[in-house]
């Protein structure tokens, strides 16, 4: 990233050397860039959503350690990537009941899924903190 503009760069050293022409599409550019808040939350929150019905208790830690590794910058900004990212991974399993609930029994599924998601919102901090415990434990490890 050179004056606020992607290039077709990839960060391949873990001093952040950019080493040009080499391609590896797997890896987005963003992910790998010293100091990623949003990118390191949005991935925790892929995660804690993809690991949060298997794994209930690793899941979100899980999700939140890779918040907090991508988001670099120390305990603290990887306890904020990882708490970001449990509250958004919980709202989506909460709008995700909403919405299968409505479809499934209509206007009664839809106030059933909308009270059971107000008791979600339990959840919604059992993520959070969760995913703060991870991202502290990642950001201490990518620092």
């Amino acid at each position: 990233m050179q004056d606020g503009k992607i290039t077709p760069y990839l960060i391949l050293e873990p001093d952040y050397k950019i080493l040009p022409n080499v391609f590896l599409p797997s890896i987005p550019v963003f992910l790998m860039v010293k100091g990623s808040f949003w990118p390191g939350a949005f991935v925790g929150f892929i995660l804690m959503v993809l690991l949060g019905g298997a794994l209930p208790v690793l899941g979100p830690v899980i999700g939140g350690l890779v918040a907090g590794l991508i988001a670099k910058g120390g305990i603290w900004t990887g306890a904020k990537a990882g708490f970001a990212a449990g509250i958004f991974g919980a709202l989506v399993v909460i709008i995700i009941g909403i919405v299968v609930g409505t479809l499934a029994m209509g206007l009664f599924g839809f106030l059933l899924a909308l009270g059971i998601g107000v008791i979600l919102v339990a959840t919604a901090l059992y993520f959070a903190v969760l995913g703060l415990v991870g991202g502290a434990i990642g950001g201490l490890i990518s620092k």
